[in-house]
């Protein structure tokens, strides 16, 4: 693949699906696509001023890691987790998540 001046991918050969997504999740800097659905939906998550201060990490046995950017922030989190964890298991729940860890960045 050849980038050209303004950021487009050319290339010589047709690309396959897989690596059509693959290559648009990763300018989307989505590198699980377990986390894309809930990261896309973090928003309609947590609601409010959360949604500023807490980013989704990872998804690791069936827990939910959470990053606070300020520890204020995540102490605040800890006290609301267990809302948070009912919306993400009702909205996913073929992700089987059953706990949600919030860390601070």
């Amino acid at each position: 693949m050849v980038k050209d001046e303004d950021k487009r991918i050319a290339t010589k050969d047709a690309m396959s699906s897989k690596e059509l997504i693959d290559l648009f999740l990763s300018k989307l800097k989505v590198e699980n696509i377990e986390n894309c659905a809930i990261t896309l939906n973090w928003k309609k998550i947590v609601q409010g001023e959360y949604y500023k201060h807490l980013k989704v990490k990872e998804i690791k046995f069936n827990t939910v890691i959470v990053i606070a950017d300020h520890p204020a922030w995540a102490q605040k989190a800890n006290m609301s987790k267990m809302a948070m964890l009912k919306k993400i298991q009702k909205e996913f729940p073929s992700l089987g998540v059953t706990a949600i860890k919030i860390i601070c960045s």
